[in-house]
C-alpha cells in the first residue's frame, strides 16, 4: 500500500505532456461575377493562409453535399510569408439545386506532422451563391417522348448537293494551299534545331521586361507558347492546340522522364492559374519558371553519341 501511494504521488507530480499547438487557416475567396446556373460549373478562386507545417490539399468528399459537387479543385505553388504558408487555389463548383446554396471547401495537410491527427482538416467559412434555374423559352410545354412519324422526304437531292459542296470545298483548299505555299517561298525557313530556337526565344523573353512591368499574363502566354512549339517540334504532336492535361498524357506516352514531365506540368499549371484563374503570382514565379523552361529544353535535347573507347573499333582479320 505504501509503495502504491508513493507511485501515485510521483505520477501526479510529473508535468503533463503538452498538447500539439492548434493550427489555423485564413481563407480569402473571390466569387465570380458571372451568374451561377443549375448544372453549369462555377469558378471560385482565392488563397488559403495557414500555419500548417505541410502543404494543404483539397478533400473533395468533405467539400461536396446534396446542393453542389466539386468538379475540380487544385492549389498553386506555395509562397512562404512571415512564417505562414500562402497557397492560391482554383475550385470549380457544379450547382445541383436552385436558389441560395451554401458552399464550404475543406482541405487537409498532405502529410500530417508528428503529434497531429491525420484527419485534421481546415474548412472555409460558408460561401453563399445564388443559383438560377435553366433559361428555358417562355410558354415552354412538355413534348411527347416520340413524335408522330411522317414520311421521309427523298434524300437524293441532298446527297447531290452535299457532293457538289464537298467538291467545291476540295478545290478551294487546293488553290488556297497552293497560294499559301507560293507566298511562303519568299520567307526564309528556320532550319535551326528545336532546342536552339527555344533557347533563343526564352532568352529574348527573359530580357523583354514583361515580368518586371507587371504584365504577368502576357509573360506566361509567351512562355507557354514557346514551350508548346518546342514540344511540337521535338516530339511531333500538336501541343499548341492541346490542353495541359492532354500534353501530359502525350508526354507520358512518349516515355518522357517523370521528373522532366513533372517540371513541365508545374510550369503550365502556374501559367493556367495566372492566365485563366487570375491568381496574383508570387514575385519569384516568372524568373523561376523561365529557368525551369530552359532546363526542360536542355534535359530533352538528344545528346550526341559518345566516341568509342580505344581498342573497341572494328576488328580486322589477321
Amino acid at each position: 500500500m505504501i509503495a502504491a501511494a508513493l507511485a501515485l504521488l510521483c505520477a501526479l507530480g510529473r508535468p503533463a505532456a503538452a498538447a500539439p499547438a492548434a493550427q489555423n487557416a485564413r481563407w480569402n475567396i473571390n466569387v465570380s461575377t458571372a451568374e451561377a446556373e443549375l448544372g453549369v460549373p462555377y469558378a471560385l478562386t482565392g488563397t488559403v493562409t495557414s500555419d500548417s507545417q505541410k502543404d494543404l490539399a483539397f478533400v473533395v468528399s468533405t467539400s461536396t453535399n446534396e446542393s453542389y459537387a466539386v468538379a475540380g479543385a487544385r492549389f498553386g505553388k506555395t509562397v512562404l510569408q512571415n512564417g505562414e504558408r500562402v497557397q492560391p487555389f482554383l475550385a470549380e463548383i457544379l450547382p445541383l439545386a436552385v436558389g441560395k446554396i451554401s458552399v464550404s471547401l475543406a482541405c487537409a495537410q498532405v502529410e500530417a506532422p508528428a503529434g497531429a491527427p491525420a484527419t485534421a482538416q481546415f474548412t472555409s467559412p460558408p460561401i453563399w451563391i445564388d443559383v438560377a434555374a435553366p433559361n428555358l423559352p417562355q410558354n415552354a410545354e412538355p413534348r411527347d417522348i416520340k413524335a408522330p412519324k411522317t414520311a421521309r422526304p427523298p434524300l437524293w437531292p441532298w446527297l447531290v448537293l452535299a457532293a457538289v459542296l464537298a467538291a467545291g470545298y476540295a478545290l478551294y483548299r487546293k488553290f488556297s494551299q497552293k497560294n499559301a505555299a507560293d507566298a511562303g517561298n519568299d520567307r526564309p525557313v528556320d532550319t535551326r534545331p528545336p532546342e536552339i530556337v527555344a533557347e533563343s526565344d526564352l532568352n529574348a523573353l527573359q530580357k523583354s521586361g514583361l515580368w518586371e512591368l507587371g504584365r504577368h499574363k502576357d509573360f506566361y502566354s509567351a512562355l507557354t507558347d514557346i514551350l508548346k512549339r518546342y514540344i511540337e517540334r521535338r516530339f511531333g504532336f500538336a501541343a499548341p492546340q492541346m490542353t495541359t492535361v492532354e500534353i501530359s498524357r502525350a508526354l507520358r506516352r512518349a516515355d518522357l522522364d517523370r521528373g522532366i514531365m513533372g517540371k513541365f506540368k508545374e510550369v503550365l499549371d502556374r501559367a493556367d492559374l495566372v492566365k485563366f484563374a487570375k491568381i496574383p503570382p508570387g514575385s519569384d514565379w516568372g524568373p523561376s519558371d523561365i529557368v525551369s523552361a530552359i532546363q526542360i529544353v536542355k534535359d530533352t535535347t538528344p545528346r550526341p553519341p559518345e566516341p568509342a573507347a580505344p581498342g573497341q573499333g572494328t576488328r580486322t582479320a589477321a
